[in-house]
């Protein structure tokens, strides 16, 4: 696809002029912005007026607290933070010698346990002059690094976000479902019941992720539509790594996704609890902006990661 070429008002732009909104924007300063751009501050002024006499609108207002952006300053700096991010991919991706592609990825951990590691050692094998930064985080930080250009793709699990971002710049593409599985210590006594059932399981003391998140929504789900009040947990905590550790030393259940739970039985951490989950969790979704995904290096890490897809759940 041919990219359009930059009109000549956009060509007199800086990299100077891209960052001074920004500064400005988290300052509320021209004399911090200066400062921070090593210039003087008639010439942070100047520079302002030449961006608002290129763009044609008026980009900050001033008064005695300060310097704060007009809406259309507002407008105008969250699409100069995606140039500014591009650019410092760019920077990445020169600063090796030789020069090699460098992508930056958000993912949850649960895809880092499994999934991304099988594709990272198939990309070393046939594009080792790929290097990748890799981001955990929640499914909103990955969605915002996305919007801002922070991220060239992501990986996530995505629910009522989905809805809320078709028809935006971010384009979406399903991996696999995510079931849930249930961990316990492995001596725990309720391996040995014959039968297994979620009134049995509501008996129990619990380890889960806080509220609000998408374990504990399936988590809460399942008693509910079977007309049971879902057990309050023991003990809380955001870490599905430290909810094995804890459950493997004590009495309490923990409930994480199916890869998760399988990867810390090989382990010997923990043993798995022989009920199958009624409800999984949203899909993993691969997503990155429309533009990112014109990217060779960006198509490469999908293909990747739709082939191994292929052999999870």
């Amino acid at each position: 696809m041919m990219s359009r070429p930059i009109s000549s008002r956009l060509s007199k732009l800086r990299v100077r002029h891209l960052a001074l909104l920004e500064i400005v924007a988290e300052s509320g300063s021209l004399r911090q912005a200066a400062n921070a751009l090593s210039v003087t501050q008639p010439a942070v002024t100047a520079m302002l007026h030449e961006q608002e006499s290129l763009l044609g609108v008026k980009l900050v207002e001033r008064d005695q607290q300060g310097a704060r952006l007009t809406p259309a300053g507002e407008a105008v700096r969250e699409r100069l933070r995606l140039v500014l991010n591009a650019l410092q991919g760019v920077e990445a991706t020169f600063l090796a010698t030789p020069p090699r592609p460098h992508l930056r990825i958000g993912a949850l951990s649960f895809a880092l346990l499994d999934l991304i590691p099988k594709v990272l050692a198939t990309l070393r094998q046939t594009r080792p002059d790929i290097t990748f930064e890799f981001v955990e985080g929640t499914v909103e930080e990955m969605v915002a690094g996305i919007a801002t250009g922070d991220f060239d793709c992501a990986m996530g699990r995505l629910g009522s976000e989905f809805h809320a971002l078709q028809g935006s710049d971010i384009e979406f593409k399903t991996i696999c479902n995510v079931p849930m599985k249930i961990a316990c210590a492995k001596h725990h006594p309720i391996r040995k019941r014959a039968s297994i059932t979620l009134e049995t399981l509501q008996q129990e003391g619990w380890i889960l992720l806080p509220q609000g998140t998408g374990a504990r929504r399936v988590f809460e789900r399942a008693f509910s539509q079977k007309g049971l009040i879902p057990p309050f947990p023991t003990v809380e905590s955001m870490s599905f790594v430290s909810n094995f550790h804890l459950a493997a030393a004590t009495n309490l259940l923990t409930i994480s996704t199916a890869t998760a739970v399988e990867e810390y039985c090989r382990y010997g951490l923990v043993a798995q609890v022989d009920i199958q989950w009624p409800v999984s969790l949203a899909p993993l979704m691969f997503f990155a902006r429309k533009d990112a995904l014109e990217l060779e290096s960006v198509q490469t890490f999908y293909k990747c990661v739709e082939m191994h897809s292929k052999t999870l759940l």
